[in-house]
């Protein structure tokens, strides 16, 4: 099912929306609820159908939504919506880009701290990034605009928190046996610890200095919704269609061939595909 969604003047479509009832602010998107990547990539497409029609009035809103979604880096959820949602924006900015662009912005602190720092954006200086730290004092921050032109303000908010996520999105269990002076057999079983199931999910396994993954040993019989395997340096990557509550095994050979002194250990990781923030990561 896909949800469209109108919120404080933003635009965008949810796959698979369930009823929350924690309240939603465009403004403001804590790890823990901003938009998953499918739903980045969904409202990406549609952005380019406005763009190929020339609908600029329908795509502002989906335009706020999409870039609000965005990391201080820059970038989305996952690389593959990146790629999609930048897609998207340059195909609309070429919408609303104009030649007599003109603008001065300024901002300036209306409570706490005294901080005010103006810019002038022209067509000469219009693509390049402006940043300021703003002063630790600083309480509210207001954003004044005039002259021509589209221009996008956002405000990156660092903090440390004492309270984690209590509960991990997978889980993930590692078994050594057979283990000789030539190699070992590991075995790693995974499983989705939240209600339903994943999309594509990504198992990665950390290969130690020293060995070598035998790819000819790999057993796959139990874990049924294995469809391929990447070879990568020091890695093995594994694509599952999906992971539940019903854990998943994989397990392989891993043959020596250096002896090296302290050896540290290699990690193993699940996330989901579509939202890499959900994840487990084990040594």
């Amino acid at each position: 099912m896909v949800l469209f969604i109108f919120l404080d003047g933003t635009r965008y479509w949810k796959h698979n929306a369930k009823e929350s009832n924690e309240k939603k602010y465009s403004n403001w998107n804590p790890p823990h609820s901003q938009s998953n990547a499918i739903d980045i990539e969904l409202t990406s497409y549609i952005l380019m159908n406005y763009a190929m029609n020339n609908d600029v009035e329908n795509g502002l809103p989906v335009l706020r939504w999409l870039t609000s979604q965005r990391n201080p880096n820059g970038g989305f959820a996952s690389t593959q919506d990146t790629i999609i949602a930048l897609q998207a924006l340059a195909e609309f900015a070429g919408e609303i880009y104009s030649n007599d662009f003109n603008m001065e912005i300024t901002i300036k602190s209306l409570k706490g701290e005294k901080f005010e720092d103006k810019h002038i954006i022209t067509r000469d200086n219009a693509l390049v990034l402006k940043v300021f730290e703003v002063p630790t004092g600083v309480e509210e921050l207001t954003v004044f605009a005039k002259g021509k032109g589209v221009s996008l303000a956002e405000v990156a908010v660092y903090f440390y928190t004492a309270d984690d996520i209590k509960t991990s999105a997978f889980d993930i269990n590692t078994t050594i046996s057979e283990e000789t002076t030539k190699g070992l057999r590991l075995q790693v079983c995974g499983r989705w610890r939240q209600e339903g199931e994943t999309g594509m999910s990504i198992m990665e396994i950390g290969i130690p200095s020293g060995m070598t993954p035998d790819y000819e040993s790999l057993d796959f019989t139990l874990a049924p919704e294995y469809k391929r395997k990447e070879e990568l340096f020091r890695k093995l990557v594994l694509y599952f269609d999906k992971f539940d509550a019903q854990e998943q095994c994989v397990s392989l050979n891993i043959v020596r061939t250096d002896r090296v002194a302290e050896l540290q250990p290699s990690p193993v990781r699940i996330y989901d595909y579509y939202e890499p923030s959900k994840f487990y990561l084990r040594k």
